[in-house]
C-alpha cells in the first residue's frame, strides 16, 4: 500500500510547477497586450504570432502534468502488482516492470479481487492515459486516420481540467490503496 503523506508530497511540485508555468503564461499575455494597447504591433499577424509562445508553454505545461500523473500512476500500479504475485515469482528474470499495463491490471485484480473499474476517479485515469499517449504518439491527435480519411479531432486540456486531473489521481490512488491495504 502506498503512503498518503508520499503521495501528497509527490503531487504538491507537478501542481506548483503547473501553477508556476500558467502565471508566467498570464503575465506574458497582459505584457503582449500592453504592448498591442501601446500600438506597438503594426500587423494583426505579429500580436498573433507573439501570443504563440505563451499559448505553447501552457500547452507543454498540460502535457508535462498529465505525463507526470501518467507515471506515477503505472508506477504505483506496477508496485501493487508485483506485491503478492506468486506467479511472477515463480519465473526468474521475469518482472512486473516490463509488463504491459494491461497485464498489470489483471495482476491486480487477480490478487486483490477488485476491479479497477470500480476504483473511484478510474475514467479520468482512464482519460489521461488515452490523452497522454496520443500526444506522445499522435501529437493530440484522437484517431488521424478513419476509413481512410484524416481527421483533425484533437484532445485539448485546459486550465481547469489539468488541476482536476491532480484530484483525480490523487483519489484514484487512495481508494486503489483503501481497496488493496488488507490483501
Amino acid at each position: 500500500m502506498g503512503n498518503f503523506i508520499t503521495l501528497d508530497i509527490e503531487l504538491k511540485p507537478i501542481r506548483s510547477f503547473l501553477k508556476t508555468v500558467l502565471d508566467a503564461v498570464d503575465s506574458e499575455y497582459l505584457r503582449i497586450k500592453e504592448k498591442s494597447d501601446a500600438g506597438e504591433y503594426k500587423h494583426f499577424e505579429d500580436k498573433g504570432n507573439a501570443l504563440y509562445t505563451p499559448m505553447m508553454w501552457e500547452e507543454i505545461a498540460f502535457r508535462a502534468v498529465l505525463g507526470e500523473l501518467n507515471a506515477l500512476v503505472e508506477w504505483e500500479l506496477q508496485i501493487l502488482a508485483s506485491k503478492n504475485d506468486k506467479s511472477l515469482k515463480e519465473k526468474p528474470g521475469k518482472s512486473v516492470f516490463e509488463l504491459k499495463f494491461s497485464d498489470i491490471i489483471k495482476l491486480i485484480e487477480r490478487n486483490y479481487k477488485i476491479k479497477i473499474t470500480e476504483v473511484e476517479s478510474y475514467i479520468a485515469i482512464k482519460r489521461i492515459r488515452e490523452k497522454i499517449n496520443s500526444f506522445k504518439h499522435r501529437k493530440g491527435f484522437k484517431k488521424p486516420l478513419q476509413g481512410g480519411a484524416i481527421t483533425l479531432d484533437k484532445f485539448t486540456v485546459d486550465r481547469k481540467e489539468a488541476f482536476q486531473n491532480i484530484e483525480s489521481v490523487r483519489s484514484f490512488l487512495r481508494d486503489l490503496w483503501s481497496k488493496t491495504k488488507d490483501n
